[in-house]
């Protein structure tokens, strides 16, 4: 069965509820740019009130790695997400020195960009349209005969997300689809968590 992650969790979102709910992860996100970002006090707070079998993820677009140390060394995130135009190398490095997983986002529009994204050294991939958080879906048919973990996102909602269990992925990633103006919806979560888990 698939694992489901409920990404741009922010302190206003209802933390008791997720707790209930369980999702298998969290995402919190770290992108100055992102109207999801989160501080790190932030963060901490919102890590020490979730569950400790809710995995916590943190996403980052080539972001210092001061941040991402002072984080998985302060046991706020247990992996990490990256975004940015992060190379192999950097990705080795954190899972050497901070041994702990990373996930690499890739930006899909054609199979030519799943032949790369495989190529990849991360222990997860993550899929998504070329323009993340857009809301939109690739053509999942590229990813059809893909082996290996990844996470699946942009564009997931309840209407369509039996077709993307359909795929088997490892993990199914959300974020707009449980909003309703921006905030974290119960109902939302409730809907995906009920359709995934039967």
């Amino acid at each position: 069965m698939s694992k489901i992650k409920f990404c741009g969790i922010q302190p206003d979102s209802d933390l008791d509820y997720i707790n209930q709910l369980a999702p298998d992860y969290i995402g919190m996100v770290f992108a100055p740019k992102s109207k999801r970002v989160v501080t790190f006090e932030e963060a901490k707070k919102i890590s020490q009130t979730l569950k400790p079998e809710i995995t916590r993820v943190g996403v980052f677009v080539d972001a210092p790695e001061s941040l991402i140390a002072k984080l998985v060394n302060n046991q706020v995130i247990q992996v990490i997400q990256l975004h940015g135009a992060e190379d192999e190398a950097t990705i080795r490095h954190y899972q050497q020195t901070l041994k702990i997983p990373v996930i690499k986002a890739f930006g899909i529009q054609t199979p030519d960009d799943v032949k790369k994204a495989i190529q990849s050294s991360a222990d997860y991939l993550l899929f998504d349209y070329k323009v993340a958080g857009s809301g939109k879906t690739f053509d999942w048919r590229y990813i059809q005969e893909v082996k290996r973990n990844y996470f699946l996102a942009g564009g997931i909602n309840s209407e369509n997300l039996k077709d993307a269990l359909s795929l088997n992925p490892y993990a199914i990633d959300l974020s707009s689809a449980i909003e309703t103006n921006g905030r974290k919806d119960n109902q939302k979560m409730t809907t995906i968590i009920n359709i995934m888990r039967g």
